[in-house]
């Protein structure tokens, strides 16, 4: 399975054109795109957006960001190409330019050069790269994955696994208030910093889970903690997750979205990765060859939030910022 693209509707031609959206999430490890319809209105308040194109790609825009505090030449320009491509997209289908929103996360936050990267997306396509804080992606996600699946009960907890950072939320009630962090944890700074794209070695594990497990006690008073709260994972990990259980050969939004996997599979999943040599692992049903090589990190990542919150089971959801930003136009 390689980068990810889902088709929902690709004639726009009927479509009021002022209602047509697009939003590009710039990650570190991927660049995202979601062209949608946000006609439709609830109360005059609520956006409601159908997706009408999504796209992945694997740009590793933070790819050795933690060694260098900057993003390489081969990240920006990779980077660049593919934001021109949906932006060439984006205009085929008919959306304005001015409807066209690009947002860049724990990477461009990070990077020095940061303001070399966004004159250079303005230059090729006058595209306007916002920088959004931790704290504003974090509840974009939140809006996004709650929107998406409809959970019983409370108390709810929300984790989004990205390539260079996690961000955490949890809400315990209605009337209680909205808590989140953003954590310097994700798979690919964690792939690099532990070589796990070498053979894995026994203590390289012990290291790997020891490193996550420390950062995420640092941010033990950020949360009134319930246990087994319902869980709800964001990423391109909690997808793989569903896409492996399902063993999906092309990448099927509709089918991994709202997918339940309890700990104990994640825990399989994970055993039966890490038992395999790097080229094998790239064949495995369900995972893209792109991801192949992060993927540990990533699964690390998760285990260690279910073994802190001591969740039994999480439901994936494949909407994320991207979707946030479009349900955040008033």
């Amino acid at each position: 399975m390689d980068d990810k693209q889902t088709f929902a509707e690709s004639d726009t031609s009927q479509i009021d054109k002022s209602s047509l959206w697009a939003a590009i999430d710039v990650g570190s490890n991927s660049t995202l795109l979601l062209i949608a319809d946000i006609g439709a209105r609830q109360n005059r308040e609520k956006t409601v957006i159908k997706p009408l194109l999504e796209q992945t790609k694997t740009t590793r825009l933070g790819s050795e960001l933690a060694t260098t505090g900057l993003i390489s030449q081969k990240a920006m320009s990779d980077t660049e190409n593919i934001i021109w491509e949906y932006y060439c997209t984006c205009c085929d289908l008919g959306v304005l330019p001015e409807n066209i929103m690009v947002a860049g996360t724990f990477a461009l936050r990070e990077a020095r050069n940061r303001e070399e990267f966004r004159k250079k997306i303005f230059r090729r396509c006058g595209l306007n790269v916002a920088i959004i804080s931790p704290e504003r992606e974090a509840a974009l996600v939140w809006s996004a994955a709650t929107a998406a699946l409809s959970m019983s009960d409370f108390p709810y907890l929300v984790f989004d696994i990205g390539g260079g950072s996690t961000e955490i939320m949890f809400l315990k009630s209605p009337s209680n208030r909205l808590q989140m962090v953003s954590i310097e944890l994700g798979c690919l700074s964690l792939t690099e910093k532990f070589a796990l794209t070498t053979p894995t070695l026994l203590e390289i594990r012990k290291s790997l889970f020891t490193d996550i497990q420390k950062t995420l006690r640092n941010y033990e008073n950020s949360f009134e903690k319930v246990p087994e709260p319902q869980a709800i994972g964001v990423g391109g990990t909690m997808t793989t997750v569903a896409a492996i259980r399902k063993e999906l050969g092309h990448y099927d939004a509709n089918l991994i979205h709202g997918t339940t996997v309890s700990t104990a599979t994640v825990v399989e999943i994970f055993e039966y990765l890490w038992a395999l040599p790097p080229a094998e692992r790239r064949t495995v049903t369900g995972l893209s060859q792109p991801r192949a090589d992060i993927i540990l990190a990533g699964l690390a990542i998760c285990l260690c939030i279910m073994d802190w919150w001591r969740i039994k089971s999480v439901t994936i959801s494949t909407w994320g910022l991207r979707h946030g930003l479009l349900l955040d136009i008033h």
